[in-house]
Order: C-alpha cells, then structure tokens, then sequence
C-alpha cells in the first residue's frame, strides 16, 4: 500500500465520520427554547394587576403586550399563568405578614399608610404613619 492510498483511505475515514455526525445533526430536534414566546395574534395568558389570569391576542406593535412578554409574564397556557398567580399571591400574602410581625403587634388602620421611602425621609409626620418608619 502506497502513501497516496493510505491517505486515500484515511480521507474516506474522515469523509464517513462527517456524515455520519451530519446525520445526528439532521435527525435530531431542534431544543425548546425554556420561555415560550407568542407569534403576532396568538393567544396568551398572564398575570394581571388583581393576581389572576387574563388572556388577550399578542399585538407586537401594543407596548402592554411587549412588556409582558419581555418580563416573562406571558404563557402558552392558562395553567403556566395561574400557578405564577398563585406564587404571587402567597409571595404578597408572606409579606404582609412580615409586615405585621414588624409593626410590633400593632394593627394597621386608616391612619396606617405604606411605606414610599422618599418621602418618609423628607416628611417625619408621614414616617411616623408609615408601616416601616413610624
């Protein structure tokens, strides 16, 4: 066996194993991307302001829509958006409990206001409404 035909026979080698990866390449799915992300006019369910599910069609030009999507607040299926509706509600739930723990047994009343740490700092009659500061 000359050189020519043993680098002729070691190119063939080559040659084989490329197409065979090629054909793995080929037959294999493509992976699904972690985040599913809605066409124009496809239907889509989120997470509203009130913590339940609302659903409208993806409008691509419609900011809400875009901001949605690009906040990961925006599923295939009514299911993905009410087990986040459900984790927001127990998240919001905790903690407004560790509120309370923090407010030293006090219960809040109308008198009580949330925190806005700007202008807690700025007006102390305010600070000493708030739930955090006062």
């Amino acid at each position: 066996m000359t050189i020519g035909d043993e680098l002729e026979a070691a190119f063939k080698k080559m040659t084989d194993a490329v197409e065979r990866i090629e054909k793995i390449y080929e037959e294999k799915e493509e992976p699904k991307p972690a985040r599913w992300f809605p066409s124009p006019d496809d239907e889509y369910f989120f997470v509203n302001t009130m913590l339940t599910v609302s659903f409208l069609k993806f409008n691509p030009e419609h900011h809400d829509c875009v901001a949605r999507r690009d906040a990961g607040n925006c599923f295939e299926t009514e299911y993905e958006a009410k087990v986040l509706a459900i984790r927001l509600r127990n998240a919001t739930q905790a903690y407004n409990r560790e509120i309370e723990a923090g407010n030293k047994g006090k219960k809040a009343d109308s008198n009580t206001i949330s925190c806005h740490p700007a202008t807690c700092m700025k007006d102390k009659e305010y600070a000493e409404k708030c739930n955090y500061c006062g």
